[in-house]
């Protein structure tokens, strides 16, 4: 489960309608639905830090005023076995990063990755590497210098290969 931010309605439909000339592309995209920034990942979450978490989310959205905006930098991937794993874009955000910093402070004692914490938000996880020539096209398609608006906060599991909101708060 995790926690996580999720963009605003008209920036998830820009998005989406970018994402969907990825699909012409031959390497076989999935995507995991909806677009989401996770602030904190756990890797099980049990009752008592389930309250813990619900009570955080609805604190944040209270003291949070308005949506929360990141600029993107142009679309990189994470590689996992040596392989194209996913592609993501880098978000710039202070508010973001303020967030997970908070998350790993009250957290670290169940859960702390061995990695620093990128602030992305994940678009397609490709089925093999992509050729050069693709890669132009998919840059083509996300290069933007305009911020994503996030203005909602939710508590998530996934399950089946889709996620379940526990809990989602309006920023």
């Amino acid at each position: 489960s995790d926690l996580c931010l999720l963009p605003s309605n008209k920036d998830s439909a820009e998005l989406l309608e970018r994402l969907n000339k990825v699909f012409y592309l031959p390497f076989f995209p999935t995507v995991k639905l909806p677009l989401h920034v996770t602030l904190y990942y756990f890797p099980k979450l049990t009752k008592k830090n389930n309250a813990k978490m619900l009570e955080w989310v609805q604190e944040t959205s209270r003291k949070q005023k308005g949506p929360i905006a990141a600029n993107i930098r142009k679309i990189m991937s994470f590689k996992k076995d040596k392989q194209d794993f996913v592609y993501y874009l880098p978000l710039i955000s202070e508010n973001i990063n303020e967030l997970h910093q908070e998350l790993y402070e009250m957290n670290k004692h169940i859960h702390s990755d061995n990695f620093p914490f990128v602030p992305h938000l994940s678009l397609f996880y490709p089925q093999r590497d992509l050729k050069e020539v693709e890669k132009q096209k998919i840059k083509l398609l996300f290069d933007s210098n305009k911020p994503i608006l996030f203005d909602q906060i939710a508590l998530a599991v996934e399950k089946n290969r889709g996620v379940h909101y526990i809990d989602i708060k309006t920023l």
